[in-house]
C-alpha cells in the first residue's frame, strides 16, 4: 500500500467486500479546523464501512482530510432496488469521552457540504447524507436520522413522506422506516431538489423532530457522520467525492 499513490492524496486505502479500511491508516484527524465543538480527543476519521456481502464490490478510498476525500467504487447489484452495500464516511463522536449528549443542551449545530456524485439514475443508486444516531445502541429504542441532500436513484428507492417542513427557506420531506428517519430535499420524492453544495441548521431539524413526535423528547446524541450510501453502480467505476465539509456545534 502506497500512502502517496494518486499523486495528490496523503492516504490511500483499498477495500474489497467485508475487509476494513480507513484514513488515516492509524488514528484520526486531530483538531481538523472544519469540524469544531466535538472536544479534544474526539478525532474524526474516514471509514469504508462496507457490509455488502457482494463479491463484485470493490472500492478505493483516497483522502487528505475530512473535507477533502473521495471513494472510487465499482459494484454490480443486480437486485434492482437492492439495499445499501457501503457507507464511506467521515465520522466522529459528539464529544471527547463518547458520552451521550442531550440534544437540547446544544445552542447551535450547523453544517455545510460540497460533494460530487454520479448523476445517471439508470446505472447508479446512491446518495450523499448525514447519518446521526440517538438514544444509545443499547437502549430499547435507538433512533437513526439521515439527512440526504444529494440523491441519485431510480424510483425503486422512492418513499412516502409522512411529513414536510421548511428550514432556511428549503422544503424537506421526511420518510420513516422503523427506527430510521430520512430527510430528503423537496416536497416529495417526485420533486427532489438535489443540492451538491449547501448548508443546514442541523439542530433545528432535530428539534423539529422532537417537537413533532418523530424523535423522543429529551433524546441524547451519540454518533455523527457524513458520507455516501452506495447501493449500485451497475458494474461501472464511479467516483464519490467530498470537496469541502464542515460541522460546527456549540453547547
Amino acid at each position: 500500500m502506497d500512502p502517496t499513490a494518486d499523486g495528490t492524496f496523503s492516504c490511500v486505502s483499498p477495500n474489497v467486500v467485508n475487509v476494513g479500511g480507513q484514513c488515516p491508516l492509524e488514528g484520526g484527524y486531530a483538531d481538523h479546523p472544519t469540524i469544531t465543538g466535538i472536544g479534544n480527543g474526539s478525532e474524526p476519521f474516514i471509514n469504508h464501512n462496507v457490509w455488502s456481502g457482494d463479491p463484485d464490490f470493490y472500492a478505493t478510498l483516497y483522502a487528505n482530510s475530512p473535507s477533502d476525500w473521495k471513494d472510487v467504487v465499482k459494484v454490480n447489484n443486480t437486485t434492482g432496488g437492492g439495499g445499501v452495500l457501503a457507507y464511506p464516511n467521515v465520522g466522529w463522536y459528539p464529544n471527547s469521552n463518547s458520552a451521550e449528549v442531550p440534544v437540547d443542551s446544544y445552542s447551535s449545530i450547523t453544517s455545510s457540504w460540497n460533494v460530487t456524485i454520479p448523476t445517471n439514475t439508470s446505472t447508479v443508486a446512491a446518495w450523499a447524507g448525514y447519518d446521526l444516531w440517538f438514544n444509545g445502541p443499547w437502549s430499547n429504542n435507538p433512533a437513526e436520522v439521515m439527512i440526504q441532500p444529494d440523491i441519485t436513484a431510480n424510483s425503486n428507492y422512492d418513499c412516502t413522506a409522512v411529513a414536510t417542513a421548511t428550514f432556511a427557506g428549503m422544503p424537506w420531506h421526511l420518510c420513516v422506516f422503523g427506527n430510521e428517519r430520512v430527510w430528503k430535499p423537496g416536497t416529495n420524492d417526485q420533486h427532489l431538489i438535489n443540492q451538491s453544495s449547501g448548508s443546514i441548521n442541523v439542530l433545528a431539524m432535530i428539534q423539529w423532530m422532537e417537537q413533532n413526535g418523530y424523535l423522543p423528547k429529551n433524546s441524547t446524541w451519540y454518533d455523527e457522520s457524513f458520507g455516501f450510501e452506495i447501493c449500485n453502480t451497475s458494474g461501472t467505476t464511479q467516483t464519490f467525492a467530498v470537496n469541502d465539509f464542515s460541522w460546527n456545534q456549540q453547547q
